[in-house]
């Protein structure tokens, strides 16, 4: 059995496209949960980055710390996060809620520092798994396992920083990206050593091909999901077509729902109509997700007649395949900005320029870029070297990238990233919830990074 990961990030957002990773920890452990490693650093703060003083605050960092000479570049650290997946490798790359949140946000950091493999907790042997899946699937199939803390109107709490304390994990400085490593890891333990058998099954869904295979069994299966704030809860379904596009998301046939040959029978507008609208019919999951599965163990007669209809149903899987392509039609990628255009290709054609640009000195790295194919990475590249390399510009390059900077600050429109006024409206509503010096200290790092770029305020509107 191979390692682990256990890691998490601390950033300036939501947005893995967005936003920026200031903070990264990790333990590297055995099979047996054995200590080998552990990391903890940041990342200095990106140029064109406006932080969201949300998140600032609720970590407690300190806006002016994020400029910091001290820390890593962003390049820097990109590139040892990449080192890391190669030297811990085998593991399983595991944290809460790492596959919808953390695994987004390491595959942008190494795609806009032009890393060369942002699959890398899928390659050299790695695997990925999700600790809030495994929690979720603990709950929902064995909760006598676990103490389930409750809010004050008796509902059930899945976030680490309630869950991990209620199960005896002492001190535990929520917020904190090593903190968060270290509840992971002792959450993961206890559920193993009260349940080794189930947490051994559960772990076995970091193996894409595993779960792939108990899914192409077409026997009824059983899933963990969670929707909104309610509990974890097993779903019953099986396999019923595979998207044509994507390979790893697939269609998920309710195998309790009334009259399922009626579904089974439909034409493909009806099949579009309920893949789009109605996934308490079909539900769209993916393979790479580390979701939960598990064959049923006493399924009724009429749930293993449904499977096997859709089994050997053709006609019907193409329909579901065809309509889950409908409905997720990839957009123009001329209207998408570059960040949102990691997966237009799976490979880049400069793939070897790409590996040369590692060990570069800015001034060869400057001529890579220009040497590009892909316009993705020839951006991105100009994108760096104005960070991390400004000299090497020309005077109109960097016009541009002051241009880029205020432009993207000053929008108006509902943005994926932090703008001026949305800075604005956070510190207008903190005014009385923020002591005066945290306040003040804010005002001050958001007035001076704006006013860089010649974002000026009249005395009404100044945040200073």
């Amino acid at each position: 059995m191979k390692g682990c990961v256990f890691y998490d990030f601390e950033t300036t957002g939501r947005s893995p496209a967005f936003d920026q990773a200031l903070q990264f920890a990790a333990i590297h452990t055995d099979e047996n949960f054995e200590e080998l490693e552990r990391i903890n650093i940041r990342s200095r703060l990106l140029p064109y980055m406006l932080p969201d003083p949300q998140a600032l605050e609720i970590t407690g960092v300190n806006p002016n710390d994020t400029l910091s000479p001290d820390l890593l570049s962003a390049f820097e650290f990109a590139q040892t996060l990449q080192h890391l997946t190669e030297k811990w490798a085998p593991s399983t790359w595991i944290g809460y809620n790492s596959i919808r949140f953390d695994e987004n946000f390491l595959r942008h950091i190494f795609y806009q520092n032009l890393q060369p493999n942002i699959y890398a907790t899928q390659n050299h042997g790695n695997s990925r798994h999700d600790a809030m899946n495994i929690i979720y699937a603990t709950f929902a199939r064995h909760p006598e396992t676990l103490i389930w803390p409750e809010d004050e109107t008796g509902k059930k709490i899945f976030k680490l920083e309630k869950l991990a304390p209620a199960n005896g994990f002492e001190n535990f400085n929520a917020h904190d990206a090593l903190a968060d490593v270290e509840a992971t890891k002792f959450m993961l333990a206890l559920i193993r050593e009260r349940n080794e058998a189930f947490f051994n099954e559960i772990m076995a869904m970091d193996n894409k091909p595993h779960v792939k295979s108990l899914l192409h069994s077409y026997k009824p299966m059983q899933v963990t999901l969670r929707f909104g704030s309610a509990p974890p809860k097993q779903y019953y379904g099986c396999l019923c077509g595979v998207q044509k596009n994507n390979r790893n998301s697939f269609g998920f046939f309710n195998i309790e729902q009334k009259d399922p040959v009626s579904v089974i029978d439909a034409d493909q507008a009806v099949i579009d109509d309920i893949v789009k609208t109605k996934p308490s019919s079909i539900r769209m999951l993916q393979l790479n997700k580390a979701l939960i599965f598990s064959p049923m163990e006493k399924p009724t007669p009429d749930m293993v007649r449904v499977c096997d209809l859709i089994k050997d149903n053709y006609e019907f899987k193409f329909k579901v395949a065809t309509a889950l392509e409908k409905k997720y039609e990839t957009s123009d990628p001329e209207e998408k900005q570059v960040e949102e255009r990691i997966y237009d290709q799976f490979q880049s054609p400069d793939q070897p320029i790409l590996e040369q640009f590692q060990d570069a000195s800015w001034e060869h790295r400057l001529e890579l870029v220009y040497s590009m194919k892909d316009a993705r990475y020839r951006q991105l590249g100009m994108r760096l070297i104005a960070c991390h390399a400004p000299h090497l510009l020309s005077n109109s390059q960097a016009d541009t990238f002051v241009n880029f900077i205020k432009k993207r600050w000053a929008c108006t429109e509902e943005a994926q990233w932090e703008t001026l006024e949305k800075v604005k409206k956070w510190l207008k509503n903190s005014d009385a919830e923020l002591d005066p010096k945290t306040l003040a200290t804010f005002k001050a790092f958001y007035s001076r990074r704006l006013n860089e770029v010649g974002l000026g305020f009249t005395n009404s509107e100044a945040i200073d």
